[in-house]
This record gives structure tokens, sequence and C-alpha cells, in this order.
């Protein structure tokens, strides 16, 4: 079913500046640029169609393979898997079990919502200073817990400017809530949406949990808000609001 947040549309964006990026530079440098070129506009393409905001799928439960893909592009698998390899290291677009995800795909659209999401997590990680990496799969913070909050001192730098919950009892809480996901998904569902995860705040009403993809952010608040609100609410004995907020990259 398109996602009713994502218009309807029978046409895309295309900048008068596109062959300025330095990306598209990179990918004109390649064997069979042009191609390369070609199958993004097309990627692009069939994300409009689907309208499922950025996500390519042959269905929802079939997601495409190198072979499908070229299948249907009638493309060369071997330039169709340089393609994706580019693309996807350029950071234009996420290759994951549900499918390929067109990065930024609101920017073709005219879409407001990512960019609201953007603007939500630039905010919070601005309050909280927390700056998070992902260090071989794991969550990892180069700042210690006291100091990811605002307030600074000794004492002080264990709330935030509110005097609301300490950020070592909202790390104990979220790692409980991820063990009681654990028992709730298949692991290797776990290790693709959930473990990098993080929890930046939880107030009186919602907790704001931190995603670090776009991708994963738009698969979980279509397919898991329920079952991370179960776990919320089983750990914290509360029916919190789920708010998600994408991580900003860590310096």
């Amino acid at each position: 079913m398109p996602d009713q947040r994502y218009p309807e549309t029978k046409w895309f964006k295309l900048t008068t500046t596109m062959f300025d990026d330095e990306k598209i530079r990179f990918i004109e440098s390649l064997p069979d640029s042009d191609t390369i070129l070609i199958i993004f506009i097309k990627l692009i393409s069939m994300a409009m169609r689907i309208n499922d905001g950025g996500w390519v799928y042959l269905t929802k439960k079939v997601p495409f393979t190198e072979e499908t893909l070229a299948h249907v592009l009638n493309r060369k698998i071997q330039t169709v898997r340089l393609a994706l390899k580019t693309f996807e290291k350029l950071e234009m677009v996420e290759i994951n079990p549900d499918g390929i995800y067109v990065l930024k795909f609101g920017k073709h659209q005219n879409i407001e919502g990512l960019e609201k999401m953007r603007e939500v997590s630039r905010a919070s990680s601005n309050r909280y200073r927390q700056k998070v990496r992902l260090t071989n799969g794991e969550v990892t913070s180069p700042v210690t817990p006291g100091d990811a909050l605002e307030g600074g001192g000794e004492e002080g730098g264990m709330k935030n400017e509110e005097g609301g919950m300490k950020n070592e009892e909202i790390f104990k809480i979220w790692n409980n809530v991820l063990d009681k996901i654990k028992l709730m998904v298949k692991h290797s569902n776990y290790e693709t949406w959930f473990k990098d995860t993080v929890c930046i705040e939880i107030a009186d009403t919602e907790i704001t949990i931190g995603v670090p993809s776009e991708s994963k952010a738009s698969h979980l608040e279509k397919q898991s808000m329920s079952l991370i609100g179960k776990a919320v609410t089983e750990v914290t004995g509360q029916n919190l609001k789920l708010k998600l907020v994408l991580l900003e990259k860590g310096d």
C-alpha cells in the first residue's frame, strides 16, 4: 500500500546543477558512467512509482536482488552490481533486507517529512550534546554520559536542565528495552533494525529514540512501533509516546 504521507505524482525533480555535484562527477569517471547515471535516475523513478517514501522493491515481501534488478532495468548484471556498490559508497542509497532505499528521497518530490525529522534531530543533538558513532557495529559515545546532557558540573552534569532523568538511568532502561526486543524478534531482525538504536531522552509522556539512518527510521516507523512500545511499557510501566529522530554522524 502506498505511503499516504507521500502524495502520488507523475514527475520528479532533477536540478540544473545536478552534474556539478561531486558524487555525479565521480560517477562520470567510472566505466559505463552514462548507464550508471541512468540506473540511478530509474531507481528514483521506481521509488516514485512505488510511492513508499523512497523504498524500491519488487513487492513488499520480495526485495530486489542484483539479478532481478538487472532483469527489470534491462542492464548487464556487472553494471548493476557496480552501480549499486557505487551508490551505497556515495550514500545515495542504502541496501538492506527490505530492499533498496533512495536516500534524501524528499528532495526529488519536495517532501517536508524527512527534513522535519532532521530538524528535530539537530535540535535534540544540540540540547544534549550527544555525539554518537558506530564502531564495528556497536554504538559508542565519545563523551561521558554525564557530559552528554546539559549541566556541565560533576553533579549537574548527570541531569538535564529541567532536572530530568539521569543519563545512566536512560541508558539502563534502553538496554532493558533492547533485551525485551531480542526476545520478540529473530536475531537477524534485531541485528539489522534495533541494535544500533539509542535512547536520547525520556520525558514524562514521551521517549525519544535515535536511529542511525533514514531507511531504519522508515522501517521502524512503519513496521515496529507497536513492538517497541510494548517493550518500553514492560520496562517502564508507562505507556510512553514514541518519537524517532535521526542521529547526526559523530565528529
